[in-house]
């Protein structure tokens, strides 16, 4: 993309051809920026102030129980293992790293309750058998509600997610048409 395709124009003649190529390379790289995501500059397990998702399904801290999340009901986003967290302050975020796994059950918990009665599918994700509702397995996968018939699909839905996942998105989009 040129700068005249977003109808930028800049006048730099009389300047010195080394000082005008320097110019050209900062407004390049500013405008790149100006169109990238902020998360696309985080590290994974690192806070951004962007938000991912709009269905997430907390309005409070996982580390601060009962703390609103501040910037608008986003708070701290960090991105952990390619999920989703909001945390409430830079302190959390700092506490949510040193433990991850402590916290996770509770977003995981949040996710199930939320996701759980419009589920799209009435059969297992892996082997295709009807789901017991009694005996089903729920797992959250990058917070979203996956559910198995048992723990052995589980573990083959964990070797190859992106193959299933493909069915659980068809499915929720079939309901959403709906």
């Amino acid at each position: 993309m040129s700068l005249r395709t977003v109808g930028l124009r800049f006048d730099f003649s009389g300047l010195p051809n080394r000082l005008t190529a320097r110019i050209s390379a900062l407004l390049v790289a500013l405008g790149l920026c100006a169109f990238a995501s902020p998360r696309a500059f985080a590290e994974e397990g690192q806070a951004t102030t962007s938000t991912l998702t709009d269905d997430y399904p907390l309005t409070t801290c996982i580390v601060m129980v009962g703390q609103k999340l501040g910037r608008g009901g986003k708070g701290h986003v960090v991105n952990y293992e390619g999920r989703e967290v909001r945390l409430c302050c830079k302190k959390c975020v700092k506490d949510f790293n040193a433990n991850p796994q402590k916290y996770l059950p509770i977003l995981d918990a949040a996710v199930i309750a939320k996701e759980k009665p419009n589920y799209p599918l009435s059969t297992c994700v892996v082997s295709g058998q009807p789901l017991d509702p009694k005996s089903a397995v729920d797992f959250v996968y990058k917070n979203h509600l996956v559910r198995f018939c048992c723990a052995d699909c589980k573990a083959s839905f964990l070797k190859e997610p992106d193959k299933f996942l493909g069915q659980l998105t068809s499915a929720r989009t079939q309901r959403t048409k709906q």
